[in-house]
């Protein structure tokens, strides 16, 4: 039923709870793909202490956590794909409500549940866990602006053909790279959210790619064509994350990635 993908750089001190939590799953028709990306620590030896038939390891050169996603999902056995990452966790009941989903919305690609952070606060737009909605393209792009954590990859299960048919995460990207994946995802399909809370985000995991400093040249933004826009909801969508990065950049004092956005977006951030 579903090929659960783990890209794993550098996470010897996460990635035994994130099994686990896969592994207490209470739905258990599902293979475990970690793809190794170059790990130098002991994050390997930590997934091969687990011997459940399930686990597959792929090893490869580093390449970034989009070029490790992309090739859990080549591999992948099943047609719907789980995403996890290497230092979070899901609850019990993840896969069962993803299976639920899909029998329920038989027609539809891609769903997605909701995610907590480790700090307890809850990323579910404040509504109850039953609530259920399709996402369209411009329906997506207008929700997030009030909803900025509609969607979140450890939340996210796709089917296989769609994602490959897309072309997968931007390999050149390593920051923003979902919001970029499921931008176009938008444009080809609906994806149907449930506000259920099915994941735990760990804020202070090692070697989190939001920590330290910002590489412009691996991040969404440096992508971002407002000319190829075609609703005004994608451009207000765009416009939103350049103004939180370059705010962000400006309390950092990292003057050179405020002086890239402003110079590059100044007039398409005072238009829209």
């Amino acid at each position: 039923m579903f090929s659960v993908v783990i890209p794993l750089y550098n996470k010897e001190n996460s990635i035994t709870d994130t099994l686990h939590s896969v592994f207490n799953q209470d739905y258990n028709e599902f293979e475990v793909i970690v793809v190794d990306d170059g790990s130098i620590d002991a994050s390997l030896r930590k997934v091969q202490e687990f011997t459940d038939a399930r686990i597959r390891v792929i090893q490869q050169e580093n390449q970034g956590v989009s070029a490790a996603r992309n090739s859990g999902i080549k591999a992948a056995n099943y047609s719907w794909i789980a995403f996890l990452d290497g230092d979070d966790l899901w609850k019990p009941n993840h896969l069962s409500l993803m299976k639920q989903l899909i029998d329920t919305y038989p027609s539809e690609k891609v769903f997605a549940s909701s995610f907590e952070e480790t700090n307890g606060r809850q990323m579910n737009g404040g509504m109850e866990p039953s609530t259920v909605f399709t996402l369209g393209v411009n329906e997506y792009f207008k929700r997030y602006l009030t909803f900025p954590n509609l969607l979140c990859t450890i939340t996210i299960v796709a089917d296989k053909d769609l994602l490959l048919q897309i072309g997968g995460f931007n390999p050149k990207i390593a920051i923003g790279e979902d919001l970029d994946l499921w931008a176009r995802i938008t444009q080809k399909t609906s994806i149907v959210k449930s506000c259920a809370i099915t994941a735990t985000y760990r804020l202070n995991a090692e070697n989190r790619s939001d920590i330290g400093t910002y590489n412009m040249e691996k991040s969404f933004l440096k992508f971002i064509q407002f000319r190829q826009m075609k609703t005004i909801e994608e451009k207000k969508f765009y416009r939103y994350w350049i103004w939180h990065q370059l705010k962000f950049f400006l309390v950092r004092k990292e003057l050179k990635n405020s002086m890239y956005l402003i110079s590059k977006f100044g007039f398409y951030l005072l238009r829209y």
